[in-house]
């Protein structure tokens, strides 16, 4: 899995002046990478036999498009603030076929196929400084 990205809303109760709780949810983005080797000159059950001792190593990248959902804390202190969330993804499957080389193969006979379900389970921590002091209002 590589970059993971998100955009969300928050919808936040605060319990106390300085304690807000929060729901987050919105469209969220993760891309992942599938690879595979190939020994052709080792009995495998994955991979067609080629004189020699070749290795073939083949790569799926993409990126797939999902939903997620979360909630977090946020405390002040001070000017200090401090969070924690988690949060929820689902992106789908990902069918896909790995398509490996091997000498003397017709091409699409030596392939490997995979199936992977997508969802994400993400925890994160932050800590911010608020500069600047309240606002007083005017009369």
């Amino acid at each position: 899995m590589g970059r993971d990205a998100s955009a969300r809303a928050r919808l936040g109760y605060l319990m106390a002046p300085d304690l807000l709780a929060y729901a987050a949810g919105g469209v969220a983005w993760q891309s992942i990478e599938t690879s595979g080797t190939c020994q052709h000159s080792l009995a495998d059950p994955q991979c067609t036999s080629a004189p020699g001792s070749p290795l073939d190593t083949q790569t799926n990248s993409k990126t797939f498009t999902g939903w997620t959902i979360g909630g977090g804390l946020e405390k002040m202190y001070g000017s200090w603030i401090v969070r924690g969330e988690y949060r929820f993804s689902r992106f789908g499957t990902a069918n896909g076929v790995l398509n490996f080389a091997a000498a003397g193969v017709p091409p699409g006979t030596d392939t490997s196929r995979y199936g992977l379900s997508l969802d994400t389970h993400v925890v994160t921590f932050g800590l911010a400084y608020k500069l600047g002091g309240p606002v007083a209002a005017k009369d």
